[in-house]
């Protein structure tokens, strides 16, 4: 029995039982109308619009690549080679005109006897299946798989799902209960059955089913595992004189020209939706039952009173099977007295007594069932107390045997330590005789070692004395030497430090010489006569050098007979005021 038609059977018993209640039907009448504007189940859909363009494309294209397929097309190679004429199984015409051109195999000759060659040139034909024309078919169903299976998986993706979503929102009040039940169910499921039969494009979706399934079987026959196995080709095509003249081939490559050039989806999906609310008579009682369950699988499992209800169930079982067996004795006995009063045919009485026959049979049924439950676990019963005499008996041995086995543990412990105690006290004789006399061996070598040892430190002691002195007059020298050294760079460095003051006096003069002599030069308007290209940066950095030099000499120069000047000033006029410093 498929699952939802297990659930739904289920529904329809729950709400037999329920709503033969009056009391029960009042409330799930109350519930449904509570709140019905709080409900609402929405459905998703997809709307699959597909072209048929490339499906009857692929469809008349598939029958001209069966009947290439069919033509199974191969090339007969030959392969020869040179071998013992005992290991030839035949001979072919390449074999004679090889022997033709090659006498030289014809080693020996036997008087009155044919000629009998050593070696004869023998042939291998083999059939080779991947030809270019076979690859080309295993590259187009290759190219058709991927192209169908890629198109087919993306439209079964979105029509074979199921995706719901249910939202219910009720606060129900009714005699002495107060019922808030809140409910949001997102359901999705992929590849339903349901949705693919439902789909307006189904018949299509078959269509492109069907296609997929003869590429597979194309791809699966033996030419094109044998094609499989050779390199896979690659664009651009060759268009062999097959592939152009051939009907089947022209139409495969034709097929494979739009297959390649087709760079549309080749469909489209659309999504819409499909809202329920507030919910019908219908759809309400189903949804009713689900929150009056709710409502007492929460208070069955909260107050744990399954084992009452439990008992409950079955007394009432009981007492309807008791009624129901009443009802039809009842019935009999009428049965009878009409019988006998001729107001009931007897074949009614027979029926009325099979009904209860089979009552009385399945009575027995679940009755021999009990009897065999009770015996089968009678047995059990049995065989386990079979089993606990044996383990009873077990431990008796095992305790005995525990018993035995710590009497040996405590004998071969005693035997165990006298042994070790015996073997210690030999192992340690022999440990001290071995120890003395190691330790004498120990004494000779020290004192031998000794001896070596205060030998090389006495002739270290004097190897060091000498390299000590050594290195001291060694030392001594290299001081003397160091010392020489320096005074004579310090003369060096005087004489360096004087030549360096020089050259720096002379480049001042020079560049006072210099500067007085442009000086002189431009009072006499003879820059003209030497005039020199100044725009030279390294020329002007020198004759600002010159300048400063020039200055520093016309202040120094200035300083100095600045007195003199003065004093010669008042002595020729006396008369001349004296300016305070």
């Amino acid at each position: 029995m498929d699952q939802l038609d297990l659930l739904y059977r289920a529904l329809v018993e729950l709400k037999k039982t329920t709503t033969n209640n009056n009391e029960t039907k009042l409330t799930l009448d109350v519930i449904r109308t509570t709140n019905a504007n709080q409900e609402k189940i929405i459905l998703t859909k997809y709307n699959c619009k597909i072209d048929l363009d490339w499906i009857e494309e692929i469809e008349k294209g598939l029958e001209f690549l069966d009947k290439a397929i069919k033509e199974d097309r191969q090339f007969i190679t030959s392969e020869g080679e040179v071998i013992e004429i005992e290991k030839v199984k035949s001979v072919s015409k390449e074999t004679v005109e090889h022997l033709a051109r090659h006498s030289e195999l014809i080693t020996r000759e036997t008087p009155g006897q044919d000629l009998t060659p050593d070696k004869l040139y023998s042939v291998k034909k083999l059939t080779d299946y991947t030809i270019y024309e076979n690859r080309f078919l295993y590259m187009v169903l290759c190219y058709l798989r991927d192209f169908i299976s890629i198109r087919n998986d993306k439209i079964n993706e979105k029509v074979t799902t199921y995706k719901a979503e249910t939202t219910i929102n009720k606060v129900v009040s009714h005699k002495n209960q107060k019922l808030s039940f809140d409910l949001k169910v997102n359901d999705v499921k992929t590849e339903d059955p349901l949705m693919i039969e439902r789909n307006p494009a189904k018949e299509i979706l078959d269509r492109i089913d069907i296609l997929l399934k003869n590429v597979l079987l194309l791809l699966k026959t033996p030419l094109m595992e044998e094609v499989a196995k050779a390199p896979m080709l690659r664009p651009p095509i060759t268009k062999t004189n097959v592939l152009k003249m051939n009907k089947n081939f022209k139409a495969v490559l034709a097929l494979y020209e739009f297959v390649s050039a087709y760079t549309k989806d080749g469909y489209e999906i659309e999504e819409y939706q499909e809202v329920t609310s507030p919910f019908n008579k219908d759809c309400g009682e189903d949804f009713s039952e689900l929150i009056l369950l709710s409502s007492f699988l929460t208070y069955e499992h909260s107050n744990k009173i399954k084992p009452q209800l439990q008992e409950e169930y079955d007394r009432e079982e009981l007492r309807i099977k008791a009624l129901e067996r009443k009802k039809f004795e009842e019935q009999i006995q009428k049965a009878k007295r009409m019988v006998e009063e001729s107001k009931m045919r007897f074949e009614e009485y027979i029926v009325l007594l099979e009904q209860k026959n089979r009552l009385l049979e399945k009575d027995s049924i679940l009755l021999e069932q009990s009897r065999e439950q009770i015996n089968d676990l009678n047995h059990e019963i049995k065989v386990l107390n079979e089993e606990l005499k044996i383990v009873d008996h077990l431990k008796d041995q095992i305790e005995e045997l525990n018993f035995k086995h710590n009497e040996e543990i405590i004998s071969l412990n005693k035997e165990h330590l006298d042994s070790i105690t015996k073997i210690t006290e030999e192992h340690n004789d022999k440990l001290n005789a071995i120890y003395e006399e190691q330790q004498n061996k120990i004494n000779e070598l020290n004192k031998e070692w000794q001896l070596k040892y205060d030998n090389t430190i006495q002739e270290k002691q004097e190897e060091l004395r000498r390299v000590e002195e050594s290195h001291l007059e060694y030392c001594s020298r290299l001081r003397s030497e160091a010392d020489a050294a320096i005074l004579k760079a310090k003369d060096i460095e005087a004489q360096a430090t004087e030549a360096i003051n020089k050259y720096q006096n002379i480049v001042y003069e020079k560049r006072v010489l210099l500067a007085e002599l442009n000086g002189i030069r431009r009072q006499y308007n003879l820059h003209e006569i030497n005039e020199e290209n100044y725009a030279n940066e390294e020329r002007f950095k020198e004759l600002e050098e010159e300048l400063k030099a020039f200055t520093k000499f016309f202040n120094e120069v200035w300083k100095k007979s600045k007195p003199i000047i003065r004093k010669r000033l008042f002595k020729e006029n006396p008369y001349v005021p004296k300016i305070k410093k």
